[in-house]
């Protein structure tokens, strides 16, 4: 790592001081899950790795502005909205080039978040997961209907509870989306069109995994023991490995379609 970067990660460290002890604290103290651990962890390493340490600084000014906003609204901003200048203003400072899209997004992933998505996204996923689920269904002959977060056969109603709205999903499929991008490196319009695709895909995919537990919890079938551990592991990993082969086909399509396009220029 180049000297310039070195001071500079530092001088960020001390002035962002207050955000990073919040986000040990939020982290650690229970009311959280503490996944973004991991998110920061690779989003910290994958730079170093994909690009070279040694490049020259290219977002100064973006950094001199981040951090004069971060100055500037500091008593009056919330700590999760500081912890997302404090993200952006790292990843502005690592190795960037292809790919710093994805790691931007893995930064911000990182941030304690999951309590917070659960309490403003959780009953709306509920809800859309219960709808696709019911629709599922009845195309594969069950009469279900969807009322809100509950399903309906039979006259019984059978809740969309907390842990299926599919907020765990939501994160790691994101985050394997952002490692396939930062991989592949995917420049920002690919990056955000591929991004819109893969929230969409991993909302199905609850439905899917909400309709097939429906088949166990409304006793449709027999299913083996463990049916609804294993649906949701199973949904679990082929959405993950589905995400980051998308994400390396854009980059694959990307650079053929840069490749093609030079040919013809030349």
């Amino acid at each position: 790592m180049n000297r310039t970067r070195s001071i500079l990660l530092l001088a960020l460290a001390a002035a962002f001081w207050p955000v990073g002890r919040w986000y040990v604290v939020r982290m650690t103290d229970g009311s959280d899950e503490p996944w973004g651990i991991a998110a920061l962890a690779v989003a910290m390493v994958m730079p170093f790795r994909t690009h070279r340490s040694s490049e020259p600084l290219r977002c100064t000014t973006s950094i001199v502005a981040v951090l004069g906003i971060y100055l500037v609204t500091f008593p009056w901003l919330p700590p999760l909205v500081k912890g997302c200048l404090m993200m952006t203003a790292f990843a502005l400072a690592l190795p960037g080039g292809a790919g710093a899209p994805g790691i931007r997004g893995l930064l911000l992933l990182s941030l304690p978040v999951m309590a917070s998505a659960q309490f403003f996204a959780g009953f709306p996923l509920r809800v859309i997961a219960a709808k696709g689920a019911a629709a599922l269904l009845h195309l594969g002959g069950c009469e279900v209907s969807a009322s809100g977060a509950v399903l309906l056969w039979q006259g019984d109603p059978i809740l969309v509870d907390a842990p299926c709205s599919g907020i765990r999903m939501l994160w790691v499929g994101m985050a394997m989306f952002c490692i396939g991008a930062a991989r592949a490196g995917l420049r920002w319009r690919p990056f955000l069109a591929g991004f819109a695709v893969a929230v969409a895909v991993i909302v199905a995919a609850n439905s899917v995994r909400c309709a097939l537990v429906f088949v166990e919890e409304a006793g449709i079938a027999e299913v083996p023991e463990g049916w609804h551990t294993g649906v949701g592991l199973a949904v679990f990993a082929c959405t993950g490995c589905l995400l980051l082969a998308f994400a390396g086909r854009l980059g694959t399509t990307r650079y053929r379609y840069l490749h093609v396009h030079e040919a013809s220029s030349t």
